[in-house]
């Protein structure tokens, strides 16, 4: 288990999901741009239920992320790691490299123009 001690700047988002692609890039793009905004380093962990089709979709578009230099990874969970919403979410906080983690939702229900003014009271 490694994490990367860094200054308040720094937070790791988790995303857990199932059958999410089509929201993947607008969620990791808008993201991107107001932590980046607002003056943080973010990395986004995306902790895939293996959703089947979606799951394959959603590997071929972290890879372009990543290509385009988003710092994004994908960890898809197999059945004997568990199932539901609470296990994604510990497994993405254990893969996490920075001290503060911060969870949303990968449906755009939570605005990631919004997790700047979240993460302030504890990065402070």
């Amino acid at each position: 288990f490694f994490r990367i001690r860094m200054s308040s700047t720094h937070l790791s988002v988790v995303v857990p999901t199932y059958d999410e692609s089509l929201n993947i890039r607008p969620l990791v793009e808008r993201l991107f741009k107001a932590t980046r905004d607002a003056g943080l380093t973010i990395e986004v962990v995306i902790v895939d239920d293996d959703s089947g089709r979606g799951t394959a979709e959603t590997e071929k578009i972290v890879q372009q992320l990543q290509q385009e230099k988003f710092d994004v990874r994908l960890h898809v969970r197999r059945r004997r790691e568990g199932r539901g919403l609470s296990s994604a979410v510990l497994i993405g906080f254990r893969m996490a490299n920075f001290d503060v983690l911060l969870c949303m939702d990968a449906d755009l229900q939570h605005r990631p123009e919004d997790v700047p003014a979240v993460a302030k009271p504890v990065l402070m």
